[in-house]
């Protein structure tokens, strides 16, 4: 093709501004019509062409807190931690009913979790344990804190669905000691959270 024979031939194509010349296959000139505003130049089945692009993934994961209501730890035995307040639970990981302790992966969402949490008792140091349904194992993360303080940490854990992480205190003061809350002067600085990384 000369390349007057090639610019008559582009024109001919090219109708609309935003138009874009491509080939089709070896030597043979075609056109793409320009795309909607906010979508993206990508290839299907080897041929360029527009689409929308795949909005980013959204969160998903809860918060919860001791906002009130003070919950006694026994002497010597793992107790597991109620949170009755929920500062955020998208994609329902939580109940404020039943199960308070418990933060449950819910349907579709199995795979890796970020987990923190801080919390403790007043008065006394104690071990802090996360339980995966309702076992502490070599994947579960221990913490102690020590003269009553709340501390906190983090792990990630591989979970399926229906799986359920708690947080197990134990102290051994020699008397029951109350998990801090906010009424016990922890305003802000108690939790437990989960988000959801990824399958």
């Amino acid at each position: 093709m000369t390349r007057a024979r090639d610019v008559a031939n582009i024109d001919g194509l090219l109708t609309t501004t935003g138009d874009t010349y491509y080939a089709s296959a070896a030597a043979t000139p075609a056109r793409l019509g320009v795309g909607s505003t906010g979508q993206v130049l990508t290839v299907a089945s080897g041929l360029p062409s527009w689409a929308t692009p795949s909005s980013g993934a959204s969160f998903s994961g809860t918060r919860l807190t001791k906002l009130s209501g003070n919950q006694s730890i026994p002497d010597s035995t793992y107790t597991a931690v109620t949170w009755p307040t929920e500062v955020f639970d998208v994609n329902g990981y939580h109940s404020t009913v039943t199960n308070t302790s418990r933060i449950t992966i819910p349907s579709g969402k199995a795979g890796y979790y970020r987990f923190s949490w801080r919390t403790g008792v007043t008065a006394s140091a104690c071990n802090v344990r996360l339980y995966v349904n309702g076992t502490g194992g070599t994947s579960a993360a221990v913490l102690t804190t020590i003269n009553g303080e709340a501390n906190g940490s983090t792990i990630v854990l591989s979970l399926a669905v229906a799986d359920y992480v708690e947080c197990y205190i134990y102290q051994t003061s020699g008397s029951a000691k109350i998990a801090y809350d906010e009424a016990n002067g922890a305003v802000g600085l108690i939790w437990f959270d989960c988000e959801y990384l990824g399958a």
